[in-house]
């Protein structure tokens, strides 16, 4: 079987053995499962058998080998990582095992899971995010990085593999999952007024935007699901991975109500949310972005400190000396628009749920874009 025409699995021996000299029959000794089957024998021991071994594990159909044939994935990459450290004649250092597992080994098993229909970009982003966490060693990193590995080679399923990584990594090592910061949102801090608009009850897709460019096909969502998320680790079915670096693990929450009208609320997200009016292009802060919202909160106090001490005097007036009435603003009402210079008082940066129309703009983080379009229900 060529690289080309590799499964997950035929990826993960043909990269342990091109990278790191393991045999077929030594790395299946450290995945394969010492629990017996229904016949009685276990899969680890039938490593010997080099036919048994190359039909039903390494060249097994995408589909056909189940999680029971496989030692946990945790241990298994601990094995893994243990045996190519201490070979005598080729032992490899932490740094230059993770860098065929984000190199040209990644490659391959890229290539072998998008084959097998599996959502790659998922995989990019669950691997950057365990690999950047900031607390992690370098051991630490090329464990957790060969335990993605490892889980997506056995099982051909990226979001099952992504679960498990992520849940070893924060059991094992903590909750050191990194998330890019984003650079000041400009312009997107702005929320000018948007009508509402009545709805047909319809499904939602969404479409993602890059440098003008659509990429890929729409993302369906119906009207009659409980939504989806969008995260660089959202692995929920259905749930969009396809993002930018500075977008969060669990960012964002797109659904619809009873009445037909959908939404979007932001998760607690570090680089904050946006949505651009496909009526007259303006825009809703949904959320800012984490810092920036501490330092709105802090303004805001000092603000009504000062009020209360210069209380029966003129209103407040903005940097052009036009008064400007604060207002409390609830989830998805219009907001006045503000001048590109100033500042977005804290009132005025909305936290809650945001109605969100076709042909509107979702901007997550700043700069992962994507375009709202209306679908019949029986597209999803």
């Amino acid at each position: 079987m060529t690289e080309a025409h590799l499964t997950p699995c035929g990826a993960l021996f043909a990269v342990m053995k091109k990278h790191g000299g393991m045999s077929y029959k030594e790395l299946a000794s450290l995945v394969l499962s010492g629990k017996p089957l229904t016949d009685g024998r276990s899969p680890a021991s039938r490593v010997s058998d080099r036919t048994w071994v190359s039909r039903f594990i390494v060249h097994a159909p995408v589909g056909s080998l189940q999680d029971r044939y496989f030692s946990d994935f945790g241990v298994s990459s601990l094995r893994i990582v243990s045996r190519l450290k201490a070979r005598e004649k080729r032992a490899l250092s932490s740094e230059q095992i993770l860098g065929f597992i984000v190199g040209d080994g990644g490659t391959m098993m890229k290539q072998a899971l998008s084959a097998a229909h599996q959502d790659v970009a998922l995989y990019d982003n669950v691997l950057a995010r365990l690999i950047g966490g900031a607390g992690y060693t370098n051991d630490e990193r090329v464990e957790i990085a060969m335990t993605l590995f490892v889980a997506a080679g056995c099982t051909a399923d990226v979001r099952k593999a992504a679960r498990f990584a992520v849940s070893y990594a924060k059991s094992v090592h903590g909750d050191n999952l990194a998330t890019t910061p984003a650079a000041s949102l400009g312009d997107a801090d702005i929320a000018p007024d948007r009508e509402r608009m009545e709805h047909a009850r319809f499904a939602l897709g969404l479409v993602r935007v890059v440098d003008g460019y659509v990429k890929g096909d729409a993302r369906w969502v119906s009207p009659d699901s409980s939504g989806i998320e969008i995260g660089a680790l959202a692995l929920g079915e259905g749930d969009i991975a396809d993002v930018g670096p500075r977008v969060s693990g669990r960012h964002a929450h797109v659904w619809c109500d009873e009445g037909g009208r959908w939404f979007v609320e932001d998760l607690g997200s570090r680089n904050g949310t946006v949505v651009v009016s496909g009526v007259d292009r303006g825009k809703i802060v949904v959320a800012p972005p984490k810092d920036e919202k501490a330092e709105l909160a802090a303004e805001a106090e000092v603000e009504a400190e000062l009020d209360v001490v210069a209380e029966g005097e003129p209103e407040p007036k903005d940097a052009a000396g036009v008064e400007r009435e604060v207002i409390e603003v609830e989830s998805g009402e219009a907001i006045e628009p503000v001048g590109p210079d100033e500042h977005i008082d804290a009132e005025l940066a909305v936290s809650e749920a945001v109605e969100i129309h076709p042909g509107d703009e979702l901007i997550l983080a700043g700069d992962t874009v994507f375009a709202l379009v209306a679908g019949l229900p029986e597209q999803v």
